[in-house]
């Protein structure tokens, strides 16, 4: 049977099969929960998603009011370390009990924590992950991933162009057919047949991995469980070719860091990288092209700054991979030498170990879809 949550947002009406199965397939891709993942493609409201997880885990809805007015002392007793941890806040106080806003009700150690600390009874209250980022920026000073940012600013303009669609089609067509959203360019992923690849030397299942080696991370990829050990596994391989990588998604018409490799002071700074997508840069022609670039990297305005965050001077010569589903490239994987200028090793075997990585991917969706499915 489908998850409850997801078979109540189909029986509501709130979403159809297929934009679920849209919104599991770009879950298993870029993260996040499925709520979240169908808010960001704009197939259901925040308030019909709180219903629906509200129904599903059978608990209340932590009241938004409430929610932006929470008292500083009821912080104080609850620190940032197990707010960050458990993804939940106390918000109110009644009668010998602390009412607590959570997005994962089955967490129990949280909910012992906080009643440990107040001295009351935790009564979980259900949220979205999307307020949830929000309060614990506004309550504890964590920085909200822009992901949880740009969905209410961007909410109110994309559906009233949601429903101009809506009145279009329905006087075109006399009914309301699903609505594409081209304005938010969303990738979609779907299962696909690919060429086989010339097969891999046989490996022994019972000795330690070597990432480095393209036997041990074709090896690693069979084993995912999620898509962070893919791309763990693709820039550990990387890192052995480059000196620097990193490995780019794709969301709409922006282009996010995701996990950077090899010789860096900071990694993490990777993830603060966003830039448009249609912007003049290697992976705006990596991803229109489809198609693997290698070559000098061009003086423009997006590899500047890129080259500023890497801390080098520019590199003589870069290389870029796509991972790509059905032609869609939802990642792209960039490498250099720039720090001692060596030339880049033949880049056949990363070329394959990216088609593999994207292969993972599918493979992952398959496994979703086999769970979403009745």
């Amino acid at each position: 049977m489908r998850p409850k949550l997801t078979r109540y947002i189909i029986e509501k009406g709130y979403a159809t099969e297929e934009q679920c199965t849209e919104a599991l397939q770009r879950q298993v891709v870029f993260g996040g929960k499925f709520g979240t993942n169908l808010l960001e493609l704009f197939h259901l409201t925040e308030d019909q998603l709180l219903e629906a997880l509200s129904h599903s885990h059978r608990i209340a809805v932590a009241d938004p009011k409430r929610l932006d007015k929470i008292d500083s002392k009821l912080i104080e007793l609850f620190p940032e370390s197990l707010a960050v941890k458990h993804r939940m806040i106390p918000f109110e106080e009644s009668q010998g009990r602390v009412h607590v806003a959570v997005i994962e009700p089955g967490d129990m150690e949280g909910i012992d924590q906080i009643s440990f600390r107040t001295g009351k009874v935790a009564v979980p209250f259900i949220t979205t992950e999307l307020k949830m980022g929000f309060l614990l920026e506004k309550y504890y000073g964590i920085q909200r991933d822009r992901r949880f940012i740009s969905i209410p600013e961007e909410e109110s303009r994309l559906r009233e162009e949601w429903i101009r669609k809506k009145q279009h089609k329905r006087a075109q067509q006399g009914r309301i057919d699903e609505i594409e959203f081209e304005q938010t360019g969303e990738t979609v992923l779907a299962l696909v047949d690919e060429a086989p690849l010339p097969p891999d030397p046989v490996v022994d299942a019972t000795l330690p991995l070597d990432l480095t080696s393209f036997e041990g991370a074709s090896r690693g990829l069979s084993e995912a469980d999620d898509r962070n050990d893919i791309a763990g596994i693709l820039m550990a391989f990387a890192g052995f070719h480059f000196e620097r990588s990193i490995l780019f998604t794709i969301k709409g018409e922006t282009v996010h860091g995701w996990k950077g490799g090899g010789m860096w002071k900071n990694p993490h700074i990777i993830e603060k990288i966003r830039f448009s997508l249609p912007d003049p840069s290697i992976i705006r022609d990596v991803a229109y092209r489809k198609d693997v670039y290698r070559g000098a990297l061009q003086d423009v305005l997006i590899h500047r700054r890129l080259i500023k965050v890497l801390g080098a001077p520019f590199p003589r010569e870069v290389v870029a991979f796509p991972l790509a589903i059905r032609d869609k490239v939802f990642c792209v994987l960039y490498g250099d030498n720039a720090i001692s200028n060596d030339p880049i090793a033949p880049t056949e075997p990363l070329r394959r170990m990216a088609v593999k990585a994207a292969l993972s991917f599918e493979i992952l969706i398959l496994k979703a879809k086999i769970a979403f499915c009745a």
